[in-house]
């Protein structure tokens, strides 16, 4: 429990100039935490499974997942719909916030199936320490309106992140796709990769910036 206080009060946690992002932070109201202490490894993946959909409700939820140096873990998330009314709205607005100590590597896999009248707000940011890894798969199925935002600060030496996103969109839905990598640690490598498949009147807007700061020599990144 002390933990989960230190780690949900962590400032600099999410980006200054996001507004929605700042919005789920100070109206959460359920949230989960995963702590992997130093050296331990799990084989089996945690699931984290969001439920939405009931009309006219918001749900504000928060993950944070904390890898200390050495260890590994598998995250999957799941974003399902439930309890939909046709023609009524909903609000699903999710952060994770994501600490890799030194050597960790974490896989997390997010696959979201919304409902055809839900909205949807996500923000993710991952700090990877020195030598960590991070691999992303992120896949965009539900929802009407979808506002993502993936931030990545490689901030350790030799730390690494590998980022696939996928979208499938039809009738009228709109995806709204932003991620930034930042690289601060020498020797660090980013791969982004994002691609979308569109029926109908689908709209998909894929956005994205590398950052490269006068520490991070030696940097590879695309």
């Amino acid at each position: 429990e002390a933990l989960a206080r230190r780690l949900a009060t962590r400032e600099g946690s999410l980006p200054a100039d996001d507004k929605l992002a700042h919005l789920s932070r100070a109206a959460w109201s359920q949230g989960a935490v995963l702590h992997v202490p130093a050296g331990v490894r799990v084989e089996r993946p945690f699931v984290v499974r969001w439920v939405a959909g009931a009309p006219d409700r918001a749900l504000l939820g928060r993950t944070i997942v904390a890898l200390e140096d050495g260890a590994e873990a598998t995250l999957v998330e799941e974003l399902v719909g439930e309890g939909t009314v046709p023609g009524r709205q909903a609000l699903l607005g999710a952060s994770t916030e994501i600490l890799l100590g030194a050597h960790s590597r974490l896989a997390m896999a997010s696959l979201q199936e919304l409902g055809p009248d839900q909205v949807t707000f996500q923000q993710r940011l991952a700090h990877i320490g020195e030598g960590a890894e991070l691999r992303w798969a992120l896949a965009q199925l539900g929802s009407r309106l979808v506002r993502s935002r993936v931030d990545n600060v490689l901030a350790g030496d030799r730390s690494v992140v590998e980022q696939v996103e996928i979208v499938f969109g039809a009738a009228g839905q709109l995806h709204d796709l932003t991620s930034y990598t930042r690289h601060r640690g020498r020797d660090t490598t980013g791969e982004i990769l994002s691609k979308g498949v569109l029926l109908d009147d689908a709209r998909t807007y894929l956005k994205g910036m590398i950052t490269i700061e006068k520490t991070a020599i030696g940097t590879d990144s695309y």
